[in-house]
């Protein structure tokens, strides 16, 4: 593996870090004993293991998990030992320590490199871990590692020893890397209180935020180093907003922490729900001027808050948080998910309307919580448990995975709270104490059942309950992490109806967003050895999440509640307009509003229920909004025979990568002659591929064929390790067939070529315009202070840049006037208070002129504030300067260098509005390098002054 630094975007400067994916390529065989130290010498043949991609489960495993008759505690299912084994090799140019890295494996780990045991893992296989493989490795040649997963029973490591409502899978399960850096770098976040880069923003403001950053470098050397940390703030266009920098000594096999504080004041956006807006946290590692090491940290700033009697606050702004319950359970993969399928949940979720998912019920990956970043949805995490709480040391052990989980989330800013409590059981001080040790910024959550356990927060921020039983109105603030959920939704619909007329009631999470696996009994209705789910194992959603988008969303859509089949007495559509109208074989049966139930009272969208006499033939529902337009529509048939299949992949917003382990679900359905789904059809779909790809699973495990369900057929298409194009054919016996295509694209296993952004670190020069005597505005502003009135005054701004400004007119002749201190108050108040103004000529204006500028695109910003008098004195005083300026200009006119036109709003008076001084902002491209780029600033009104109090200059992208 070699990583091309020539490759990274502008701005991302070479180090020596890199980070490869270990995914492809591995070898693997179940259970035996075996030699770890000796598999792990190059040379072994281990020809006949079984190739493999990860992330792995040990197996497929039928939708019945096999007919496995497991209880809650988990006997035997998944009770094995997998072995895998891959060879690699070091980029030669890159760091020299090197390290594996394991996203999460289950349930206990042990690594071997090249003949030697390096590190074993015994905290389960929910969060990360590392080991340092530089003194085992050969830098020149191949290396072998070893992994032995052992996901046997461990009564001392959690979940063990249950019971448990859900099923621990098994394997090397998420994602493994090989990183290597320089002796002085940026630590694995969860290796330690303080290690890896921590993001705080102590102060949030309606336009300013503070934010603190802690970065702690460990020196693997033995001699010190002389380090210097360059952190950056960016914004989503790559732009650097703000940076700190500072050095200092790293002792050899020492760390060192730096706690870099700063703001950011222009332009800032904030974090919501609905405006997920991120920067990243740029990290620059140098020891004696030489770059080092390097990443990356999002940063979402948002304020949440819990106020009694109002809820919660996001930003300042009351908001109702809705989600559901997630497992990362998918059918015949169990826990071993690619990232792709993690991404494509919050997707799917997020358009639901959903915005917080409860991770039920131990921390999940990495890439979830990514998605759920970028899509704006909150997350609450907990520690790997259930219901039994055991005795001191597996409550030690769990409070260490608790800690693991916050050190590598607590970046994330979709976190909103952590679980400090058993699931049922209520508030565990230890976990509490240690969730507010990691992290004080986030508030803790009980998990409490009204069957069991003390029922309020405790020592807790808030008090979580599972509303399966209509519990009564709380005297604090409360979340339903669990309720109750129905295909139907109507438990839905009563919950969260109850729960917006409840000030205290500030959150609640269905039970659950997808049926999971679980050794419980099912209910009747579920699939296989599934339980619960708005969705199914394959994520083919039920009615109830047409609901919930009908209910949490605003784009118009409308859905059928019920299949129109024999029987039917009533119907229910869901939509979030105003009316439905509702058509049986073109013949009206009514138009409707929303249900009035009692308990549907504080409901958006209730649902349209209308009585139906049941006829064979199409029924068509149509959604209008206030003003009576037709903004939806949906229709369905009676099923008639089976005659064809409807293949569809379930791809949207997502591309299929050829690594290997990459897969996407797609749906045969079985329809009539109308294209109407049969929701009895039976028989068996057999799913065959042409490409660089495979359908997972055979009729061992009833994957291919398949019988339908619902009159679905579902299959598991995964990708090969080579780009191409795939099809896949589904066929059943008197049904037309169906064929889908789709591409696959090449994967980068070069982490930071992946996922490097652009960076443009232009300095913002800002400049404080005034005459003798005037303040300067601190926090990096230049001061351009003079006196001349008659001809040009200019100003170096350095690198060869020359600003000028000067009086024009064209009627009579204009001079400058400069204006000193005068006490001006408000937001950037020594900039306003004092500036340079055209005098001498009803039309006098300012040309200001940008000379030795680089080739490039750049952003000019100017502020204008008008004083309440002209005097060189304190506002306080009433006297005006013998020479009149004319009242001030209200509006002024920004002419760029292409003609452009913009108005300015100035601003006037003693003191500037919380707004700021008034602002003109152009975009202007310098094409040459001699090139002169002239403005011109007049008042609208002739007769009136103007005022140029400062500017600020960037180099923008491009």
């Amino acid at each position: 593996m070699q990583h091309d630094p020539s490759q990274l975007p502008v701005g991302v400067t070479p180090t020596d870090r890199r980070k490869f994916c270990l995914n492809a390529d591995w070898r693997f065989v179940l259970g035996g004993e075996q030699d770890g130290a000796a598999l792990s010498k190059p040379g072994v043949d281990v020809a006949n293991w079984e190739p493999v991609s990860i992330p792995h489960g040990l197996k497929l495993t039928s939708l019945e998990l096999d007919g496995c008759t497991d209880g809650k505690t988990q006997p035997t299912f998944l009770r094995e030992v997998g072995w895998y084994r891959r060879e690699f090799t070091v980029d030669t140019t890159g760091g020299s320590r090197v390290f594996l890295e394991f996203e999460g494996v289950h349930q206990v780990t042990t690594v071997w490199v090249n003949g030697t045991e390096v590190g074993l893992h015994d905290l389960g296989g929910y969060t990360p871990f590392h080991f340092d493989v530089t003194d085992y490795i050969d830098r020149d040649g191949t290396n072998v590692v070893v992994v032995k997963a052992d996901n046997t029973q461990r009564p001392d490591v959690p979940p063990d020893p249950g019971p448990f409502d859900y099923i621990k899978f098994a394997g090397l399960y998420r994602d493994v890397y090989l990183v290597q850096t320089h002796d002085v770098h940026v630590g694995f976040a969860w290796d330690k209180k303080l290690a890896g880069v921590s993001v705080t923003t102590p102060t949030v403001k309606k336009d300013s935020a503070t934010v603190s950053v802690r970065t702690t470098l460990t020196n693997a050397g033995d001699a010190p180093a002389e380090a210097t940390l360059l952190t950056r703030i960016v914004d989503a266009d790559g732009i650097v907003v703000a940076r700190f920098e500072e050095s200092a000594t790293v002792l050899g096999q020492g760390d060192h922490t730096f706690f870099q504080t700063g703001a950011i004041t222009e332009n800032l956006r904030k974090w919501s729900c609905d405006d997920p807006y991120l920067y990243r946290v740029h990290t620059l590692v140098s020891v004696d001027g030489k770059a080092v090491d390097t990443c990356e940290t999002p940063l979402g700033v948002r304020t949440i808050e819990l106020r009694e009697g109002v809820g919660c606050l996001i930003n300042g702004e009351p908001t109702m948080l809705i989600g559901v319950n997630r497992h990362q359970h998918f059918a015949y993969v169990g826990d071993a998910m690619p990232n792709s399928l993690h991404v494509q949940d919050a997707i799917q979720l997020k358009a639901r309307g959903f915005n917080i998912i409860r991770l039920a019920h131990y921390p999940h990956d990495d890439a979830f919580l990514q998605a759920c970043d970028e899509l704006g949805m909150l997350v609450y995490e907990e520690g790997p448990s259930w219901i039994q709480l055991e005795d001191q040391p597996w409550r030690d052990k769990l409070e260490l995975v608790t800690r693991r989980a916050i050190r590598n989330h607590r970046n994330h800013p979709c976190v909103a709270f952590w679980g400090a409590g058993i699931n049922h059981r209520g508030t565990i001080e230890q976990l509490h104490t240690a969730c507010k040790e990691e992290d004080p910024t986030r508030l803790t959550g009980s998990n409490h059942a009204p069957w069991t356990g003390l029922q309020s927060a405790g020592v807790a921020d808030f008090f979580t309950t599972m509303d399966y039983h209509n519990d009564p109105e709380p005297d604090e603030l409360t979340f339903a992490n669990e309720h109750m959920s129905t295909w139907t939704g109507e438990p839905n619909q009563e919950l969260i109806s109850r729960y917006r007329a409840s000030a205290n009631r500030f959150a609640m999470a269905a039970w659950t967003a997808h049926a999971y696996y679980t050794f419980h009994d099912p209910p009747i209705e579920s699939r296989a050895r599934t339980r619960g789910g708005m969705m199914d194992i394959f994520r083919m959603p039920f009615p109830v999440m047409d609901w919930c988008q009908s209910e949490l969303t605003t784009e118009p859509m409308i859905a059928l509640g019920e299949h129109w089949l024999p029987g039917l007495t009533k119907l229910r559509v869901f939509s979030n307009a105003a009316e439905v109208e509702l058509r049986v074989n073109g013949k009206l049966i009514a138009r409707r509003t929303p249900d009035r139930d009692e308990l549907f009272a504080n409901l958006v969208s209730p649902p349209f229920t209308f009585p139906v006499v049941y006829e064979d033939g199409e029924i068509e529902a149509k959604a209008f909004d206030a003003e009576g337009n037709e903004v939806a529509s949906v229709s369905a048939r009676t099923p008639g025979q089976p005659a064809a299949i409807r293949l569809v992949a379930d791809d949207e917003g997502r591309t299929l990568v050829a690594d290997g382990s990459d897969f996407v679900t797609c749906f045969a359905e079985v329809v009539d002659s109308h294209g109407q789904r049969v929701y009895d059809a039976d028989g068996l779909v057999t799913f065959d591929v042409q490409g660089p790809g495979e359908v997972m699973g055979d009729e061992s495990i009833d994957a291919n064929p398949m019988a339908p369900w619902q009159g679905v057929a579902a299959c598991l298409l995964r990708s090969g390790s080579e780009p191409g194009t795939i099809t896949l054919t589904a066929t059943a016996d008197g049904l037309t067939s169906a064929q889908i295509t789709l591409d696959t694209v090449a994967w980068q296993p070069d982490e930071l070529l992946a996922h490097a952004k652009p960076i443009y670190d232009h300095p913002v020069v800002k400049v404080d315009l005034g005459g003798p005597g005037q303040h300067i505005q601190p926090e990096g502003w230049q001061g351009w202070t003079d006196d001349t009135e008659q001809g040009p005054s200019s100003y170096d701004l350095g690198d060869g840049v020359t600003a000028i400004v000067e009086a024009i007119s064209a009627t009579g002749t204009a001079k400058l006037h400069w204006r000193g201190e005068a006490n001006t108050t408000g937001p950037l108040g020594f900039v306003a208070e004092d500036g340079v103004s055209p005098i001498g000529a009803s039309d006098a204006g300012l040309r200001f002129t940008l000379a030795g500028l680089k080739p490039g695109r750049y952003q000019l910003g100017t502020l204008h504030h008008a004083p309440a008098h002209n005097s060189d004195v304190m506002d306080i005083a009433d006297r005006e300067e013998g020479d009149s300026m004319g009242a001030p200009a209200e509006v002024l006119h920004l002419t760029d260098p292409d003609g452009g036109v913009a108005a300015v709003i100035q601003t006037q008076g003693g003191r500037v509005p919380r707004q700021g001084a008034g602002r003109g902002v152009t975009t202007f491209d310098v094409t040459a390098a001699d090139a002169v780029s002239t403005f011109e600033l007049r008042a609208v009104e002739p007769g009136q002054s103007l005022w140029l109090n400062g500017f600020m200059l960037r180099q923008l992208p491009g």
